[in-house]
């Protein structure tokens, strides 16, 4: 019911194999109609210098097959033990515009699309 009142979701996943965990997997595949024509956005976290960028492909095509509407903007931290501090304060400078961006433009689709429903 919860996931059915939500105007979205904002997905945050660790990249395992270049793939999701088997987990979210898992969550995904039992509640998937609630999902349907939601907006949806991705960030992913790696300890790599590429941030989990192919988990963000690999999820974004589970949510569309799923009927979510997925937002062009994505957020990949790489070296995300570098990224925050040990208190998970974002001290990476380089980050602070992408993440007001990333947020600005799932806030639009959390706006346009939920009045679209009404």
């Amino acid at each position: 019911e919860r996931l059915m009142r939500a105007d979205g979701y904002l997905f945050v996943t660790p990249e395992y194999n270049h793939s999701v965990p088997a987990a979210l997997k898992n969550f995904l595949d039992h509640f998937g109609p609630e999902f349907y024509r939601k907006p949806a956005a991705v960030v992913s976290y790696s300890a790599s210098k590429f941030g989990g960028i192919r988990v963000i492909d690999h999820l974004s095509d589970i949510l569309l097959a799923l009927g979510l509407i997925v937002t062009p903007n994505n957020m990949p931290i790489s070296q995300v033990e570098k990224t925050f501090d040990d208190a998970g304060n974002l001290n990476d400078e380089r980050y602070i515009k992408r993440v007001k961006k990333f947020i600005d433009s799932f806030i639009w689709y959390l706006e346009t699309l939920s009045t679209k429903e009404k």
